[in-house]
Parts: structure tokens; sequence; C-alpha cells
């Protein structure tokens, strides 16, 4: 089946090596969950309990349409090699009307707790992801392309994508101890500039962010990725008082709607307690 994955990509060269990675780790995924020998065994039967398989694992809504969006895409082009996958059983999911999940504030500190002893290089980096994204909201997309130099430490900010955002002191000490002990640990390459690296030295992209941030919340008895947090600080934000556009500017939307869907979310807390 990985062959066929293979021939996939090369038939699109034009695909950044960011949606190449996802597509490859989201097709492999489903070949397994599939648990066919082949693409052309696939059946109705197998599709259902592959989706079954996704409903089990707890992604949110924004996850799952990425990989319905992955088998769509992978089964137009099986179709002109007269491989037919029947996709039309895949769910149709719009994640602006799903609920928003987010987190207690004891899931939170789960996620930001780290023992002044902790030695493990991976461990204080996912902590460190995991209290910037707490910190500023920013998406995984834009925390694999922060670089170091975009970080005022003496200032305690980020700077991004023509935004300023604070880094509150405990999010800035859990920043520098990844920097100061734990970076040069999984790279000592003095040319490569991203903030966040993965164990091969080379920058983190986007899908291994989520990946790997959702394993280690999972080992935290946790069910996060960066996305439920950026909803978590949304809503906490607005509970806090922040204004609508103050929140879009901080999040970065372009549009108004993205932050009135957390208006509506907390609104309909509200009716509910």
């Amino acid at each position: 089946m990985d062959a066929l994955i293979d021939a996939f990509l090369d038939a699109h060269p034009d695909y950044a090596p960011a949606t190449r990675y996802a597509y490859r780790l989201r097709l492999r995924r489903w070949a397994k969950w599939l648990a066919v020998s082949r693409w052309r065994d696939v059946d109705e039967t197998c599709l259902d309990g592959a989706i079954a398989r996704i409903a089990r694992r707890g992604y949110t809504a924004q996850t799952r349409r990425a990989y319905y969006t992955a088998l769509h895409t992978f089964a137009d082009w099986l179709a002109t090699r007269h491989i037919h996958l029947p996709v039309e059983r895949l769910p149709a999911i719009n994640s602006r009307t799903e609920p928003i999940t987010t987190l207690t504030p004891q899931q939170v500190a789960r996620l930001l707790h780290l023992s002044p002893t902790e030695r493990r290089a991976t461990t204080v980096r996912n902590v460190a992801m995991y209290a910037l994204l707490w910190a500023t909201g920013i998406t995984a997309k834009e925390l694999c392309a922060l670089n170091l130099g975009d970080i005022a430490w003496g200032d305690g900010e980020l700077h991004i994508s023509g935004r300023v955002l604070p880094i509150y002191p405990g999010a800035l000490r859990l920043l520098r101890r990844y920097v100061e002990h734990a970076r040069p640990r999984i790279t000592d390459d003095d040319r490569q500039r991203a903030l966040f690296v993965a164990r091969g030295g080379g920058r983190m992209v986007p899908m291994e962010s989520i990946t790997t941030l959702r394993h280690f919340a999972a080992r935290r008895g946790v069910a996060a990725t960066p996305i439920t947090v950026r909803h978590t600080l949304a809503l906490h934000l607005l509970r806090e008082g922040m204004a609508i556009p103050a929140l879009q500017a901080f999040l970065g939307h372009a549009s108004h709607d993205a932050a009135y869907r957390y208006y509506r979310e907390l609104q309909s807390e509200r009716k509910m307690s």
C-alpha cells in the first residue's frame, strides 16, 4: 500500500514538503486502520471500521476533516488507476458547527508541569511548546515557523506575523530552560535557527508537532493538541473580559467570524450553567 502512496506523492511534485509529510502520515495511518493488504481491497465494511477507529481516538473535528480530505484526494487519484474507494461513506464535517473542545485548569496545569530534575530533552521541549501555546494562542503552523530571534527575552514578548504577544514569566522560564539546556542536546547545528527542533535536528513541521504534542499529552492523561489549547485560551480571555476585536487581533484571525464563534460558545456555556 505504501507503494501507491509514494506514487501519489510523486504525481504531485508541487506539494510543499510539509504537505507531503502530512499526506504520507495520514495515508499510512489509513492503510493501518483499513487492515487490508491492497487499496483495491477496501470495501464499505473495512472503511466503516476505520471511520469508527478514528472516532474512538477523540480527534477534533478539524483533525478528522484533515484525514477525510486526505483520503478523498488520494481516492480521486486512485480512480485514475481504476481503483475505487467508497469514500462517499466518509462523514461530512463542518468544524465551525461542532462544540469547541477545551481543557480544564487542572489539565492545563498537567501539560505545563515540569519537574526541576527532569532531564529528558524532548520532555522539556514539549512542555515549553505547550507553555508558549498557552501564553500566546498561536497555531501549530505558527509555532513551527518560529525562529530563535522571534522571542524578545528582555521584554518577555513573542514577535510573530506582525503581532507582539506577551509571554508570562512562567512560560518564559520554561522556554529559556528549553533553549539553554534541552535544545542543544537535540541539535548542535549552529546554523539551525528554528526555535523548536525535532529529534533529527530539523525544524518541526505542523503535523509532526500536532502528533508529538497529542501523544505527550496522552501520557499525562490529557486529550490535547495545539488547537485545543488555542480554544481554551480564547474562551479564558473572553471570560476575563477581553473584547471580541481584541481577541481577533490577539489570535491573528482574518475575520470576526472565528472570534465570534468563541463568543457564541461562551454564551451557550453560560446558558447551561
